[in-house]
């Protein structure tokens, strides 16, 4: 069913509007795409309101490893911690035999260690040419460890592994069934898995350009094709306010084609649950990222009818957090209704229970 032009011209303006916002409250446009998440904010606050209850129940000595590192920001916090022993910091992207020794990279850890100085004290050497910081390394006797592995196949010893997280990288795996089924493999009985992840594919900003020119929905109702071409118009070379892609790299159509669209896995939330279901999984905690907002735009847009063939729960789901625990294998599963039941029925569960009391 072909998405009308009146659609898909709202939803245009909607990001126009978007746009027009957050320039007037930054005073300008970010210089470099997705450079709200280069500014390493987010994963200083994740680290500092997420993590602490996370690691306090693991042993001392614990061995952690995270899935699709980045930049490392998050695995470098779990390393500062002084009880950690191991923090295995993986990702498919880097060069073989190389971690995230970038360096732009370094001015960021630069102000995350400003603003959590266990990471200078404990983790991260940064190298200086007399003057300027010229980029960082990890220091000496540091737990912190740069694999580069894929999700399906860790190679670690079973039961090896105390903690495993991530952080807005499940939307990339490909084979999440395989994934989950390997960190239940590696996991010890009793250690902890935590994600978070957002936005998934189907989601209001599911294509990822939140950052560069923000059209809700904008990959199911104009196509990939033509949201790239737009987010050149707007944010690239020509427009009043250029954001580049890499430093002195105008933003162009064909980044987004080559380097972002393709490496989503478009799953749904019912494909997320169905990869978690079979395994020895007790929840812990779960977390849905449902903004009321995303709700007015689907209304002002007539989603429903624009795009019949979805579910609406992963029209409106923006995101997860979850923490799970890995049982023994013979072992009764717990509660785990956030892995059968959707985003709309539990938040029907959720507004009666509240309800009541």
């Amino acid at each position: 069913m072909a998405v009308s032009r009146a659609i898909r011209e709202d939803a245009l303006a909607i990001a126009r509007e978007l746009l027009a916002q957050r320039r007037a409250e930054a005073a300008a446009a970010p210089a470099q795409a997705f450079a709200a998440l280069h500014a390493g904010t987010f994963h200083t606050d994740l680290f500092h309101n997420e993590f602490p209850r996370l690691l306090d129940a693991l042993p001392d000595g614990y061995r952690a490893l995270e899935w699709g590192s980045g930049r490392g920001w998050v695995a470098a916090h779990v390393a500062s911690d002084p009880r950690a022993g191991q923090v295995l910091a993986s990702e498919v992207l880097w060069p073989p035999g190389q971690g995230p020794f970038t360096p732009d990279n370094a001015h960021t850890l630069h102000r995350m260690a400003a603003a959590h100085p266990p990471l200078a004290e404990r983790v991260v050497d940064f190298e200086f040419d007399g003057k300027d910081l010229t980029g960082w390394r990890v220091r000496s006797g540091a737990p912190l460890r740069f694999v580069r592995l894929s999700a399906h196949e860790i190679p670690l010893p079973d039961a090896s592994v105390d903690f495993l997280w991530s952080v807005n990288c499940i939307e990339h795996i490909p084979d999440l069934r395989a994934a989950f089924r390997e960190a239940a493999r590696v996991l010890r009985p009793g250690g902890l898995m935590f994600h978070t992840t957002e936005p998934l594919y189907h989601s209001a900003f599911g294509h990822h350009l939140r950052d560069i020119f923000p059209v809700p929905w904008g990959h199911l109702l104009l196509g990939e094709d033509e949201l790239a071409t737009a987010a050149e118009r707007e944010a690239g070379a020509g427009s009043a306010h250029p954001i580049e892609w890499r430093p002195g790299e105008p933003l162009r159509a064909e980044h987004l084609l080559a380097e972002v669209f393709p490496t989503l896995n478009r799953a749904r939330p019912a494909d997320l649950r169905a990869a978690l279901r079979p395994g020895p999984w007790a929840v812990r905690a779960w977390g849905d990222f449902l903004p009321p907002e995303h709700r007015a735009w689907a209304r002002r847009l007539g989603l429903s009818r624009a795009l019949p063939g979805i579910a609406r729960e992963a029209l409106l789901l923006e995101g997860v957090r979850f923490v799970l625990e890995r049982l023994p294998d013979r072992a009764r599963r717990g509660w785990r209704g956030p892995l059968v039941l959707d985003a709309r029925v539990r938040g029907w569960v959720r507004r009666f229970l509240l309800a009541k009391q």
